[in-house]
């Protein structure tokens, strides 16, 4: 079977768009008979490298551990495993997400001197989209930048959606949160990232708009976020839980200085609620020469306006609401067969495996080997890298009934090497520790399983 290799900075257990286009990636190799193994700089040794300089520490080190060359395909991610390259046995493509040097050369009129701050990153980036076998760029301007500022020229191939799992139902989160039904509610979720995402700017914005509540749906404890009465803080949800998020909300709001395409923006466009944004990333494209182009807010450097940009543009949804969100309507269609999932598919499906006869994605996988797959992939893997044990099997159990999860477990410490085992028990006696005092299934398991390894 021919051997495929994912890397990213972060496991694609993480809440992220480049992770969620690494779970895509391997969904569909593994669709096409690929074996897939995805890494990410979590699972990398730690060294003197690491500390001095993270950029460095992703070009380098995935091509000196990961033993890139023993697979057939590679597959990278902007710096992430920079330093490797096309042999005569192993294709390289490189997903390029968005270009560090075109963020920071973005500034530059309104900070003078921030390019020098950046000369070795600025070099790698460059060397990242050099020897491979294929660019492939996720967006309209990710393509233009690449070009402009490395020279490089890329397919294009728009990040895709499942659109279908959007807007499936009407729950949200009012009733927990105490938002009263009739309520605007405004949405932010993504990472807590002063510098590109800036959430510091919306929650300047919230104070302006008492009546409004506004969610953070964030990954880290802000204290200043609880400090206002309109404001509701839900922290790391999980995938899962994101259309119950999106329905509970008006409208979403990003004021990033930076998007190379935005999953916040085409998740918010998916439960088709409009969106206050920057203009960034792919809603460059989208809402550009539509009506809702009227909720785009000219990018600066300068905080102080971005804030009273995004009051302006906060209060022309609010008044409007009804026709934005009918504007939105009239656009969905178009934007959802050109985003959809099916069409990403087939598009990087011919970029990845040319020769291969497309298959539709399994959404039931068929057998105990795949069940497997993704107990190896999603609890053991990246279960030693995170402290997310309790949400990943919540997540897990939705799509598996317990019967196929304990019957997947026991083939898989069957059949695992010595090594593996060792990894399995740590795994086991970790699901005991955080979650058996909730779910005896798991506790049982994990005493049984342990003991006929020992």
């Amino acid at each position: 079977m021919r051997k495929a290799l994912i890397l990213t900075g972060l496991p694609l257990t993480a809440i992220g768009g480049i992770e969620k286009i690494g779970q895509n990636i391997r969904d569909l190799l593994l669709d096409h008979q690929w074996e897939v193994d995805a890494k990410s700089s979590h699972d990398l040794i730690p060294n003197a490298l690491h500390k001095a300089n993270y950029p460095l520490f992703q070009y380098f080190e995935p091509a000196v551990q990961f033993g890139w060359k023993a697979y057939d395909l590679v597959i990278t991610n902007n710096f992430v495993g920079g330093a490797i390259y096309q042999t005569e046995h192993t294709k390289v493509i490189t997903l390029v997400h968005g270009l560090f040097t075109a963020a920071v050369k973005q500034m530059e009129a309104e900070i003078p001197d921030v390019v020098g701050n950046f000369k070795t990153e600025f070099m790698l980036e460059e060397l990242a989209y050099q020897n491979k076998t294929k660019l492939i760029s996720i967006s309209l301007q990710v393509k233009e930048e690449l070009h402009h500022h490395i020279g490089e020229t890329s397919r294009l191939i728009y990040n895709g959606f499942d659109f279908t799992f959007f807007g499936k139902n009407q729950d949200n989160f009012r009733n927990e949160l105490n938002i009263p039904p009739a309520a605007i509610v405004g949405l932010y979720a993504g990472r807590w990232s002063l510098l590109e995402k800036r959430p510091d700017i919306i929650l300047e914005v919230s104070k302006s708009f008492p009546e409004i509540i506004w969610i953070f749906a964030t990954d880290s404890d802000i204290p200043a976020l609880e400090a206002q009465n309109n404001i509701r803080v839900m922290k790391n949800v999980p995938h899962n839980q994101m259309p119950k998020l999106y329905n509970t909300a008006n409208f979403s709001i990003q004021l990033s200085s930076y998007e190379g395409s935005s999953n916040f923006a085409m998740e918010s466009f998916a439960s088709k609620i409009p969106m206050v944004s920057t203009k960034v990333g792919i809603l460059r494209e989208i809402y550009v020469d539509t009506k809702l182009e009227d909720l785009l807010i000219d990018q600066s450097y300068d905080r102080a306006i971005v804030k009273e940009r995004a009051i302006e543009k906060v209060e022309l949804l609010v008044e409007n609401i009804t026709y934005y969100n009918q504007a939105l309507l009239d656009l969905y269609p178009s934007v959802k067969e050109n985003f959809s999932l099916e069409r990403w598919r087939k598009s990087m499906l011919q970029e990845l495996d040319p020769d291969a006869n497309y298959q539709p994605k399994k959404y039931a996988l068929d057998n105990a080997k795949s069940i497997t797959r993704l107990i190896d992939e999603y609890i053991i893997d990246d279960l030693l890298h995170s402290n997310e044990a309790e949400r990943q099997i919540k997540e897990f159990d939705i799509i598996w009934d317990k019967k196929n999860i304990r019957d997947a477990v026991v083939h898989l410490v069957e059949n695992a090497s010595d090594t593996n085992k060792m990894k399995i028990i740590s795994m086991l006696q970790t699901l005991e520790e955080q979650i058996s005092q909730k779910d005896f299934f798991y506790k049982n398991l994990s005493q049984e399983l342990v003991a006929n390894i020992k």
